[in-house]
């Protein structure tokens, strides 16, 4: 399986990780080496994410958090590929990526 990120979940681990660098020089970095380990376990294992409970009926959308962050890697499984829908902050605006869908 290939793993591809949208652009969109792209943005999303740039703005955290400029953030982060903004609260201390190389948490930036810090947090863009635990979103890559997170990428590395789930294209190793894409079931090792949880099945998210807001995804749409039909889609095999998982959910799996960064270590040390509070965000959440949500992908989907689709044709044999995983594309990361979104980096989102696990406390704010849930759902809000539900009209992605990388088409």
């Amino acid at each position: 399986m290939s793993l591809r990120l949208l652009p969109e979940a792209d943005e999303e681990a740039r703005e955290a990780a400029r953030w982060y660098d903004q609260q201390r020089i190389g948490l930036g970095d810090e947090f863009l080496e635990a979103l890559a380990r997170s990428l590395e376990s789930i294209e190793r294992n894409p079931r090792l994410g949880r099945v998210d409970p807001d995804a749409p009926a039909g889609r095999e959308v998982r959910r799996i958090r960064l270590n040390r962050f509070p965000y959440i890697v949500i992908y989907e499984i689709r044709n044999g590929d995983i594309l990361v829908v979104a980096i989102a902050h696990g406390r704010r605006r849930p759902g809000y990526w539900l009209s992605r869908n990388g088409n």
